[in-house]
């Protein structure tokens, strides 16, 4: 969070449980598989990546099914802004990204 209040921009946390057998890693990857979505995740956010069981998880982990991979948008102040799950969809991932950061 010091580096999201330094560089004035949310944290866009992905996670998934590693311990799971499956294909959640791989629907995080088809969403941002666009590098329009790319730039924009990386223009835009602090990107971080972690296993469901990590401390850090527990206090924005979604109510509900959460047995694929998702993903929660903090803000530099740590409010809870957005969450939601992966869908294996680059176009997807690109339509959600834009919908956020308000873009046509």
């Amino acid at each position: 969070m010091k580096r999201a209040v330094r560089d004035k921009k949310p944290v866009f946390l992905a996670f998934w449980d590693s311990k799971k057998k499956g294909n959640a890693g791989l629907e995080m990857i088809y969403d941002f598989g666009l590098e329009e979505t790319k730039k924009l995740l990386k223009e835009n956010f602090i990107l971080v990546l972690l296993d469901r069981e990590h401390k850090s998880v527990q206090e924005y982990m979604p109510a509900g099914n959460t047995e694929g991979a998702q993903y929660v948008i903090i803000s530099p102040d740590g409010k809870l802004l957005k969450s939601g799950a992966f869908y294996g969809n680059s176009g997807v991932g690109l339509k959600g990204m834009k919908e956020f950061l308000n873009l046509p």
